[in-house]
Formats: C-alpha cells, structure tokens, sequence
C-alpha cells in the first residue's frame, strides 16, 4: 500500500510538472501576432561575436599578435553593422494617406507613403510592409500572401539619404464591395551589409484606416419595368400624404389614429388625448427590405452570387428612388461590420440594420455604405424585420422586398400581402429561379448566378480589367474569344 501511495505521489507530481511546462510553453494558447513574425523573420547573422573569441584565443594560445589584430578587425566590422541596424528606424516616420473613404468597384483610389528621415545618418535600405485585403489590387505591385484568411502584403523597398523626405503614390484598384481595412503595418531596415535588421510597428493609429468599397449599382431602365410608375403613383394634384419627420402642431386624438401619433408631453398637460399633426407632402415613401438569405434551410449557407446580385438591385433600386425625389429607407437582416467585426456576446450575432425613410441629401451615401458592409451571416429571419416595419410604413407607401426566391416561405408571402391589404404597394424582387406562389404580389425576376456574372463581367470590361478579374468563376462563364458570350455582354437586370 505504501508503495502504490508513493507511485501515486509520484504520477501527481509529474502530472503537475507536466502542467508548468505545458502552459510556460503556452501550448493551449494561439501565437500572438509578435511571436509569429518572430518566426518568420531571419535571424540576425552575428558571426562576428564567434570570429572575434576563436581569433583571441588561437592568438593567445598560440602567441600570434596578428591573430589577435585580426581579432580586433573582426569585432569592430562586427560592431559597426550591429550600431547601424540599432539605430537605423531612429527618426524615420511613415504616414499613410488615403485619397477617399469611399470608392466604387474598378474606381481608382490613389494611395500615398510619406517615409521622413529626420537623423543625420542615412538609411541604406528601408522596407515598408503594409497588410492589406485581397481584395484590393495595387496597379503595377506585386503582392504577397499573408498568413492571415483574406489578406495580402504590400512591400515597397527604398533608400533614404540623410534628412530625406520621400513621397511615394500608388493606385488601388477595389475587385469587390466591402469595408476593408489597413494594416497592421511595419517598417524595417538595417545595416549597409545585410547581416542584422531591426522591425518597428506603425502606431495603433494606422490601423484605423479603411477603404468602403460601394456595391454595384445599374440604372434602373435596366430592370425592364415599365418606364412610367413602375412601383405605383409618385405624384398626386393633392397632398395626400404625411411627413412624419416634422410636427407643425396638435389637434385632439381621434379614434383612426394611431398610439404612435399621441403627443404625451401635450397630452399630460392638457389633461386629454393630443395627436401630432404633420405637414402634409406628396413626396413618397419607398421602403427597401433585403433578406440575405439565398437557401430555405439557413444551414445550406449562403450562395454568394445570389446574394451580391441581390445586393446590387438593392443599390440600384435605391439610386432610382433618391434620383425620383423619393423618401427612402432601407432595413436587412444581414450583419453589419468588416474583416475586423468581433462580437461581445450571443445577443450581438443577432443582425438587425435599418435607416429609417427619409430625403436627406446624404441618404443615398448612407444606405450604400450599409450595403458594402453587409455580411451574409447571422441574420435575424426576416419575418421579424417584415413585423418591425410594418407598423412605420406610412399611408401610401412602396414596400420592395428584395430576395432569393428560394428563401421565401409562405409566413413571408402572408405578411407582405397583409401590408397590401393595408393599402401599400408591394413588389417582390426575386433572385434565382425556384418557384414562388406570391399570390397577387408584383412580383420580378432579376436572374440568377449567370445575371450577377454577366453584370460583373460588363463591369469588369468598363474599368479595363480582363474578363474574369476577382472571381474565378468569371472565367469559366466567360471563356472564348467573345463570339459565344454575347450574351455577358448584356448589361442590366431583366425583370418581369
């Protein structure tokens, strides 16, 4: 017994040891982003610290003054690159300036390195490495991949004399829709010789660079809807609608109003029920909605074709109904954010993004930039987003809903007839070509993956990219010499 009670000891021990070295070594935990470029940087060659002690102790041993002279000459050809590589980032300053925050798919975006050199000693050889998506094509760059998911290096090399400012331009290029972000970016130089090198990280504040690529947008004519009201009337002879967004005064509540008109603060002090009252306006109201799902089962995932065509009638839509003078909203349940979205906990995986209607000048920047944003994941089911909206929509308002008409179930169907019932008008989108039974729903077919390549392609020839440029799909559907795609060549939408 006291021998297994030893044994037992023993293995404890052990077991705890084990432990120690398991977490000192740390390998229950990732590498940090410092460990990992640790690894793959070269080592600093210092031969020169072993040349100098074999030369000293032969020249000792064996009572050779030159061995030892030579001993000297090595450490101080050893010292020098060892200063040099030391003291070579001191003073170098690097600024990295965007033209614009925004920018269209295949519009050039101008992209400028300012690299100071404020120390009175030159630096022989300086590397500037910049991470950026892949997404984003530098003209004439070459690029290199990164180990992280969707990201790609940027190295420009150069030299600077003494008190040096250097200005360099480059030209992005965006190949898709999204909201991309710069860096982390590093500067790196060293010795005249090559053998040692030091790296610096750029401040935090480089970081908080982006790029918002806007999605892809086609004139509305495009869609093949009749040219004339081809979402129900716009103007009227009378002002026969409300802005909300305004309250010219009050009046007593009547029984046709709605809770949402009360005005509490006059109603408390009146001692009785108070409505707001509204300028009246014949501007219209069009309320966008996207479902981002492509699939019925959320499990089969996303079909990304479907899903940006869907995204591209949404900013197409959206332009023709700012260009009409129209008040405009847009809702989805699709996840907003970038390649930097993180969440805090379950309840922030639940997407819900809405602008509310209105005709600001700079609605139109603002839901498109929404929709570069947009990620086909965790969405909330759109019924809830169809039940949130339906108590908004003022009288008379236009409801499209945008989706993939394999997603939409008979629970959606019932809710979008509700609100025509109501005296909306209601026209359904649909991307793909499953079948659908909307009733006596408008409803519009946009085409399905071959539509969203044909516009891509189109695209991709107007700004001078190659057929098939960011997609490998592009490619196999638009091979030949042009004779047998004629069909890419059709720019638009076709509907109905």
């Amino acid at each position: 017994m006291r021998m297994m009670a030893m044994f037992r000891g023993r293995r404890t021990r052990l077991q705890s040891r084990r432990q120690r070295i398991d977490q000192a070594l740390g390998r229950d935990q990732p590498l940090t982003e410092a460990e990992i470029r640790r690894a793959m940087r070269p080592r600093g060659q210092r031969f020169w610290i072993f040349g100098t002690i074999v030369l000293g102790v032969l020249g000792a041993v064996l009572h050779v003054p030159l061995l030892g002279l030579a001993a000297l000459v090595v450490a101080a050809m050893g010292v020098l690159p060892e200063l040099w590589a030391r003291i070579s980032l001191h003073g170098v300053r690097l600024q990295r300036h965007i033209a614009s925050p925004f920018a269209r798919i295949g519009e050039p975006v101008r992209l400028t390195y300012a690299i100071e050199n404020g120390k009175p000693f030159p630096v022989p050889w300086l590397e500037i490495e910049d991470e950026i998506a892949d997404a984003l094509l530098v003209r004439d760059v070459p690029l290199f991949q990164s180990h992280k998911p969707d990201r790609q290096l940027f190295i420009a090399a150069m030299s600077l004399q003494a008190m040096q400012r250097v200005i360099r331009h480059y030209t992005l290029l965006p190949l898709a829709r999204g909201v991309f972000a710069f860096g982390p970016g590093y500067l790196r130089a060293g010795d005249p010789f090559g053998f040692l090198d030091t790296e610096r990280g750029l401040p935090r504040r480089y970081d908080t660079d982006t790029l918002t690529v806007l999605p892809l947008s086609v004139p509305l004519e495009r869609f093949g809807l009749p040219s004339r009201r081809p979402f129900g009337d716009l103007r009227s002879p009378r002002p026969t609608f409300e802005d909300p967004s305004q309250i010219i005064g009050i009046r007593d509540f009547q029984p046709q109003d709605s809770l949402r008109r009360v005005h509490w603060q006059a109603t408390a002090r009146m001692g009785q029920l108070q409505s707001k009252v509204y300028p009246p306006t014949i501007q219209h109201t069009v309320m966008i909605c996207l479902d981002i799902n492509t699939t019925a089962n959320v499990a089969q995932g996303i079909e990304m074709a479907l899903f940006e065509l869907a995204i591209a009638a949404t900013a197409s839509v959206t332009t023709w109904a700012v260009e009409h003078d129209c008040a405009v909203g847009f809702a989805t349940n699709g996840l907003p954010g970038n390649q930097a979205t993180r969440f805090r906990d379950l309840r922030d995986m639940i997407a819900f993004q809405r602008i509310a209607p209105s005709t600001r000048p700079d609605q139109l920047v603002r839901i498109q930039r929404l929709l570069a944003g947009v990620q086909p994941a965790f969405g909330l089911a759109i019924n809830g987003v169809l039940r949130r909206e339906a108590g908004r929509l003022p009288l008379g308002a236009t409801f499209i809903f945008i989706s993939a008409a394999a997603a939409v179930r008979a629970e959606t169907v019932r809710q979008l007839d509700r609100l025509r019932r109501q005296g909306h008008v209601v026209a359904l989108l649909l991307t793909g070509a499953a079948a659908v039974d909307a009733g006596a729903l408008l409803t519009y077919r946009l085409g399905g993956r071959e539509r969203w390549y044909a516009l891509a392609n189109e695209h991709a020839r107007r700004n001078g990219f190659p057929s098939g440029t960011g997609d490998p799909e592009w490619a196999a559907d638009s091979t030949g010499d042009g004779a047998g795609d004629s069909h890419l060549r059709q720019p638009g939408f076709t509907v109905g």
